[in-house]
């Protein structure tokens, strides 16, 4: 059970860490 706890938390740790440099690359295409 802890393993799979695990696996979630870094699954969603990835996923808010990767969603910052979509929108800041979204962000330098609307400024530029």
């Amino acid at each position: 059970m802890m393993a799979l706890v695990k696996i979630s938390t870094s699954n969603l740790e990835s996923a808010h860490s990767s969603r910052p440099l979509a929108t800041r690359t979204d962000n330098k295409v609307a400024n530029s």
